[in-house]
């Protein structure tokens, strides 16, 4: 009876918000299309563990159905935030980057690369340092290096979001903007996709990072993938710019 009660409450959920997205993004979003990540969905929600154990990006089915279509062998990725993101992209591409500011989290991360003996993956541990300007500093804008997390107010992750720029213009296929201050990570990633490639920016929901997807050039064509996402019962949104230059 539990389980036939459970399997209802998800049923309902996914059916609920599965209207209201379709209200909130019709432009991008086909019943068609969401229901064929249902059971997917379903698979996380009724599993244990999480997105590192599973090997599942932690953004929306779509992207992940878009991203799996998308990879090829010899390509490289950057991605700020890591887990089971990092796993799935190495097992797909020939070059993997990663950015972490969780000690605790990226310990669990580097034991899961060496259990599965994945080399092909630079995982960085860049924590935040104090910024000394706790109620200024607006994480909007991508120039403050600060996140929307109020266990991060008067921190800057400068360090963190600048790593990219120790790579040359163009060198990532992929570069993922689902870690610690998104806009300031989504302003330093655009040089950095090369022709053909992809800047995927997740939670595209939240208001306070509209300001930054602003930057994205004329020649970055824009695609929004609304839908359900791994371990959470509530639909979200990441969107992709592909550089078409």
């Amino acid at each position: 009876m539990k389980t036939l009660k459970r399997e209802c409450s998800l049923v309902k959920s996914f059916v609920k918000e599965a209207h209201e997205y379709r209200r909130e993004y019709p432009e991008w979003f086909e019943y068609s299309d969401v229901l064929s990540f249902y059971f997917p969905w379903r698979r996380t929600m009724n599993a244990e563990g999480h997105c590192l154990e599973h090997e599942i990006p932690w953004l929306t089915f779509p992207v992940v159905d878009y991203l799996e279509r998308f990879l090829e062998p010899e390509m490289r990725v950057f991605e700020y935030g890591s887990g089971g993101s990092t796993v799935f992209f190495a097992r797909r591409v020939q070059e993997v980057v990663s950015i972490e500011h969780d000690s605790e989290w990226l310990g669990k991360l580097r034991n899961r690369l060496d259990e599965e003996a994945i080399e092909n993956c630079t995982v960085h541990h860049i924590p935040p340092s104090l910024a000394g300007q706790k109620n200024t500093v607006d994480p909007a804008d991508p120039d403050s290096y600060a996140s929307g997390n109020k266990d991060y107010e008067g921190m800057s992750f400068r360090d963190y979001v600048q790593k990219i720029d120790a790579y040359p213009d163009c060198y990532f296929d992929v570069v993922i903007v689902d870690g610690r201050a998104r806009p300031s990570c989504f302003k330093h990633a655009i040089p950095k996709v090369c022709e053909g490639g992809v800047l995927v920016f997740d939670n595209t929901t939240r208001e306070w990072y509209q300001p930054a997807t602003e930057l994205a050039p004329e020649e970055f064509e824009f695609y929004d993938y609304p839908g359900p996402a791994p371990f959470l019962r509530h639909f979200t949104k990441t969107s992709i710019w592909k550089n078409t230059q």
